[in-house]
Parts: C-alpha cells; structure tokens; sequence
C-alpha cells in the first residue's frame, strides 16, 4: 500500500503518481482514475439489499486526502494551507508581543485548556484497565453458559443476569468518568479527550460483546476445549482484543489485515499535522473568539453589534469545524494506523462534495457511521420501530446528538443544548429539505449552513462561557449546571 505523503519532497509526490502498479503506457490516465475510484467508490446499481456492515472487509485503502495529495495541484493547496498557517501563527505572536509584551503561539490557550493533563492521562490508565472487565465478562458468561446446556431455564435466567450486568457495567464506567473528570478539575481539553476516549470505549466495548455473544448464542464460539465443531471460532485472545481497542474501527473482527511495515515519516508527519492543528485551533480563540466574547457580560452592548459579531464568526468557526475533522478524522486516525500497521484508512469520504445533508451525514464520519448504522440503526429498524425508516434514521440522530452533547457539557462545566437543538433539530430538517436541491445549489446550501450553524453554536458557548466568568453567579446552587447564565446576564441595551 502507498504511504506517502504531503511531507514528502517534490521528487517524491512525482514518484506518487508513477506506481508500478499502473499501465507504463498511460499513467497519468490511469493515476487520475484510481484517484476518482478511491474518491467516488463504484456502486453496484443491481443491488436491492444494503450490505450488512457487519460483513465489512477491510483491505488495503488509503485516505481520501492521501490519495488526493498525490496529485501536484492538490499537494500545491496543502502548502498554501501551511503557509498561511505559518503568518497567521507568526501574526498572532506579533500581535502579542506589541499589545501584552510577551511573545504567544497560542501556547498559552493550549496550556489554559490542558490544565490536569496528566490527572487525566493517570485516569484514562485506569479506564483501559477496566475495559479489561468486560473481555473476561463475556467469557465467564459463555463458560457458565455452556456448563448450564442441560438446563435451559436456568440458562435462560444466567443469560438475564448478565445481560443486565453488562448494561449496569456501561452506565457505571461512564458515570465513574464523568465523575472523576468534575473531582479532578479538568480544562475543556483535557476533559473532553478523556469523554472522547469514554465514548470510544463504550462504543468498542459495545461492538466487541455483541459480536460475540452472538457467536456464542449460535454455538459458533470455542469457549474452552470441550467444544469440538470445526466450525466453531475459538475465544479471541486478550491481544487480539487490545488490538481492536486501539484499531481505528468501530467493527470487530478477530483479525485484521496489516501492512508489511511501518511508515516512521509518514506517522511522524501526521503527529506534526495533529499538533500543528492544535496550535490553529489556538489561534483562531485568541484572535478572533476572545476578542468578540471575552467582555460578554460585563459591558453594554446593542443587538446589532451581537448580531454582527455572531455572524463575524462564521468563518472562523467554520475554521474551526475543518481543523477537528483534519486533526481527528484524517491526521490522528492514520497516525494511528500507521503505528498499527491497520490498512483499512477510508474513515471518511467526499463529504465536501455532498449537495444534501444525507451524504453530509453518511461521509462526515464513517468510522462512527458505521457503528451507529450496524448498532442502532438495524436494531431500531428491525426492534423498536419495525420497517420505519424515518424513525430509525431519527434514533440514530438523538443517541449521536446526546451522546455530544454530553461531552460538550461535562467538558465546559454547564448545560447549554446548542449543539443538540442544532444537530438533532435543524440537522434533521435540512437532510429533508436539501434532498430536492439540485448539485450546485444543494452544495452551496450545505456549506453557507454549515459555516452559520458552526458560527452561532460557537458564539452561544463562548458568550455562555464568559458570561459565567464576568458575572456575579452561585455557582454552588445545585441549579448552576443546568440554568444558562447567558439569558440573564448579556449586557445587552
């Protein structure tokens, strides 16, 4: 598999192009279509029924960006990026040193949000080891299980008692996290990485048990060596599972396909990439957020000038919405990947190109696209809401929307539902409307709402955030965390 990438030197990304793979007689041609193929997968028009996810392969496929970084033009636009990070990270330093006397990269944001970084990091240690709980769970479950065979009630019974248990196990590691996330303390960074990584862990825990209780159910799984079918799969060792605990998928099996080595420049550049997103990230609060928030609350202002400064952080706050899904779904991912040796890279897709919220939606994000569709969406639609599509697609919105909603408010320290009333309200009603848009105009549509959603979700928490910092409030009452200050407290004349 190719693993090159925008570090490369010139003679490298022309190297790219010229894979021996390809025909010596029309490689440019041939280049071109693999990059339209990888980026536009072919669909088989003669399916009637959706492929199970749960039927995935993986195999050897790289990012979208990868692949399109191959492309000189393509690998052009990445450096103009670089250099405009570079005099926006330079002009910010600038711009500190003249008005505050010291020189600021943005370091100072960063080291504000990642107060308590190694409480959390000495928390999120923990929290490995008691994922470890749920692996010998679900074998001591299937031991048992088979020592009952010649009793089915009290099977029956012993099935019960351990499907609630690992129901209350879920609901007790995650309130075990958030609890010890308030105690200890932690910035929005720090905090939101360690509710990040719950999620994560949840979600895995959740994919790896289901997977196998099945095959255990099914008599498919080889619990010890009193089982003697051919067909049966033995018990995944515990390095197969803290493989997948740390894989870049959200789907189980008990092996995956791995390259032949590890690519050091390519995970150094993309751990380069992961912190110099950071450091953007930080720029954009200090120069544009801070400026337009940071006295909300403790001045006089007009309607008019609320207005303008939330729609002055359109831009930036679509900045910002760029730089996590690059930081996250395409640097971290495959850094990860890459130490892995896990080849299987296409954890998004062409959603920029999308005319309608519903390919926005399904390309955003696959890896949790395609643990929301095989877990939620499939048992909705076959379970709770049998053949309704719309109601499956709707329960697959609010688990995804609380579920962010939750870290947004842990990590900032109060309840403000802006990103739920968004992503589940309006989220929802444009993948309706924007369904009948034709290409141009429903692309254009996506992103001018996606630019004022992100801007006045951005806008709401910060003036909420420093509306609680500049005024007078209890914040001992146990109605703190659930009453925006913002309404009571604006400034506003």
């Amino acid at each position: 598999m190719p693993d090159k990438s925008p570090c490369a030197s010139d003679e490298d990304v022309k190297e790219m192009q010229h894979e021996n793979h390809y025909s010596h007689t029309n490689k440019d041609q041939a280049f071109n279509q693999d990059v339209r193929n990888r980026v536009h997968p072919k669909i088989d028009h003669n399916r009637t029924k959706m492929k199970s996810i749960g039927d995935k392969t993986f195999t050897f496929q790289d990012s979208v960006l990868t692949t399109l970084y191959r492309i000189p033009h393509v690998n052009t636009m990445y450096n103009m990026f670089l250099a405009a990070f570079i005099l926006m990270t330079g002009t910010t330093a600038l711009h500190s040193y003249v008005t505050k006397g010291i020189i600021n990269f943005g370091q100072v944001t960063i080291n504000r949000g990642m107060r308590g970084f190694w409480r959390g990091a000495g928390m999120w240690t923990i929290m490995q080891a008691a994922v470890v709980l749920a692996y010998l769970g679900l074998k001591f479950w299937g031991s048992v299980r088979l020592a009952l065979s010649k009793n089915p009630t009290f099977r029956q019974v012993w099935d019960s008692i351990c499907l609630w248990a690992f129901a209350l196990f879920q609901i007790s590691f995650m309130v075990a996290v958030i609890n010890g996330v308030i105690q200890m303390d932690l910035a929005c960074i720090s905090a939101g990485s360690i509710l990040i990584e719950m999620i994560r862990m949840i979600m895995k825990m959740y994919a790896f048990i289901r997977t196998n209780a099945v095959r255990i159910l099914n008599g498919e799984l080889k619990i010890d060596s009193s089982t003697k079918s051919s067909k049966e799969h033995r018990y995944p060792s515990l390095g197969q599972f803290t493989y997948y605990m740390f894989a870049p998928t959200f789907i189980y099996r008990d092996n995956y396909p791995r390259t032949s080595k590890i690519n050091l420049n390519f995970a150094l550049c993309r751990l380069l990439e992961v912190v110099g997103v950071t450091f953007f990230l930080a720029n954009i609060h200090e120069r544009f957020i801070e400026p337009n928030f940071q006295n909300f609350g403790k001045e006089r202002i007009t309607p008019g000038d609320l207005i303008l400064k939330i729609f002055s952080m359109d831009l930036p706050a679509l900045l910002i919405c760029l730089g996590v899904f690059y930081c996250i779904l395409h640097s971290w991912l495959n850094f990860t990947a890459e130490l892995l040796r896990f080849p299987d890279r296409i954890y998004y897709k062409d959603w920029w190109t999308s005319h309608n919220y519903s390919g926005y939606y399904r390309n955003w994000n696959l890896v949790v696209h395609e643990w929301l569709y095989e877990y939620i969406y499939k048992d909705a639609l076959h379970y709770v809401f049998p053949g309704s599509k719309v109601a499956a697609n709707f329960t697959v919105f609010v688990v995804s929307a609380v579920m962010h909603e939750l870290i947004c408010s842990v990590a900032f320290g109060f309840f403000f539902p802006v990103m739920f009333v968004l992503f589940a309200g309006f989220g929802v009603f444009f993948m309706f409307i924007s369904k009948s848009m034709n290409r141009t105009v429903g692309n254009i549509f996506l992103w001018c709402t996606l630019a004022f959603g992100n801007g006045l979700m951005v806008s709401l928490y910060a003036m909420e955030i420093f509306a609680r910092i500049n005024c007078v409030a209890d914040k001992d009452s146990s109605f703190s965390f659930w009453v925006p200050v913002v309404f009571s407290c604006n400034g506003l004349s």
